[in-house]
């Protein structure tokens, strides 16, 4: 799944969209992304040819071509497979890094999304009918250009237009198959990323996304799982991860950390988190930090935001506050930061203790949230069925089609509970 690039044989596979995006400056495509520029390795050519490359190629061909393994099944049901039997090998290798030809399905996998895969809900969610009804269709298509502009805004306006459409399309259906979270300005970010490393494969990356907003999908050694929270009122989750990291961060550096004092957390921290970093590093160390986070869990970015700090304790010396958020700011461009690997390996090594972080926050809303996940299940089969049902009945009595349809109006007008909770919180982003 994915793009794949081999320098053994110095040929790289692209898609049409890989290939315009990288038409301009003629880059290969590296990293199984649709990235234009990117800064996961200055010296590409010398580690895409290097020992380590190849065996970590061989560690993931090897996993594909298990004893268990059927050859006859594709790469996708083979890593699930291997994953079954082998999660632990499985997680540590995808915090590694795994090859680009890899990675998509890797992440796939690791959320399990095959467990929550519903065939032919995507394609009902995103038809004009439900897109011109979507209650948060206003606010998605005022966000949508702003996601990676400074990616795309060299390129064609027929490329940025078919980037816009399917990024609508992937919003608008996770705001109706999950209308108690709706919408909420940042997963136009995430979803924007997870459309450019799945090579613009908008049903996968639905459901992927909506894996990652599930508690029960999203590993977690600390049990901090899903983005949910992340998009609640009063941003519980994020501010507990903010708060754990503050008190990691004191405890391990504490001269940092004093010296950092006049630089509000939410002004840094807040925002590392609440976007998973993309708001605030190059795509490229963004896609190796994306790779800790899903082999680890949530709570993966304290181990980075520590990882990024250490590295970079040497750069904040004898600086006073102008120079230090200067600093942090930088890190969008990729100055001053530590080569990838090295925040990589790093992170692998910090040890978070969760005896030393600050109490959980309450689940107050977990009751609500599954009813209402109940209520989608049902709703979603309704949909599913009905979509089959016009789909073979297609030839029959316009009379059982007017029932089809009057059955399809129903389903779309059943109340959506906990839309309305949630306005506040777009409408707190919108003010800025």
């Amino acid at each position: 799944m994915g793009c794949a690039c081999s320098k053994g044989n110095k040929t790289s596979v692209k898609s049409p969209v890989s290939r315009r995006i990288h038409a301009e400056n003629n880059k290969p495509l590296r990293f199984g992304a649709a990235f234009s520029e990117d800064m996961l390795y200055d010296e590409d050519e010398a580690f895409l040819s290097s020992r380590a490359f190849n065996r970590k190629v061989k560690v993931w061909n090897s996993m594909c071509s298990s004893p268990n393994s059927n050859q006859t099944l594709s790469m996708e049901e083979r890593l699930s497979r291997y994953y079954a039997e082998n999660s632990t090998e499985f997680l540590k290798q995808l915090r590694k890094g795994p090859p680009p030809k890899y990675r998509w399905t890797a992440w796939k996998t690791a959320l399990c999304i095959d467990k929550i895969f519903k065939k032919n809900l995507y394609s009902t969610l995103i038809t004009p009918e439900k897109k011109s009804a979507a209650k948060w269709l206003v606010a998605i298509q005022k966000d949508i250009f702003r996601t990676f502009s400074e990616l795309f805004k060299h390129q064609p306006n027929e490329l940025q237009k078919s980037v816009a459409a399917s990024l609508e399309n992937v919003l608008v259906a996770i705001s109706l198959h999950c209308p108690d979270i709706g919408y909420c300005q940042g997963m136009n970010y995430l979803c924007g990323f997870l459309l450019l490393v799945s090579d613009m494969r908008e049903e996968e990356v639905f459901w992927t996304f909506t894996a990652m907003l599930r508690d029960n999908l999203m590993q977690d050694s600390l049990g901090i799982c899903g983005l949910d929270s992340f998009y609640s009122n009063d941003f519980r989750r994020v501010n507990y991860l903010q708060g754990c990291f503050e008190t990691l961060f004191n405890s391990a550096m504490p001269k940092l950390r004093m010296q950092l004092a006049e630089v509000p957390a939410v002004l840094w921290v807040h925002k590392w988190f609440f976007s998973l970093f993309l708001s605030s590093f190059p795509l490229g160390y963004c896609i190796r930090f994306w790779d800790l986070i899903l082999g680890h869990g949530i709570s993966g970015v304290l181990n980075l935001g520590l990882a990024i700090m250490k590295t970079t304790t040497a750069k904040f010396r004898k600086k006073d506050f102008p120079q230090c958020y200067e600093l942090l700011n930088s890190f969008k461009k990729g100055e001053g930061l530590a080569p990838i690997e090295d925040i990589i390996k790093t992170a692998l090594e910090t040890h978070v203790d969760s005896k030393s972080l600050p109490p959980k926050p309450s689940n107050e809303n977990n009751g609500r949230r599954e009813k209402s996940s109940e209520k989608h299940l049902e709703e979603d089969n309704k949909v599913i069925n009905l979509a089959q049902e016009q789909a073979l009945d297609k030839d029959k009595a316009s009379v059982e089609v007017e029932e089809e349809i009057d059955l399809s109006k129903q389903v779309e007008n059943e109340p959506k509970a906990g839309v309305t909770n949630y306005t506040r919180v777009l409408h707190r982003f919108r003010a800025e």
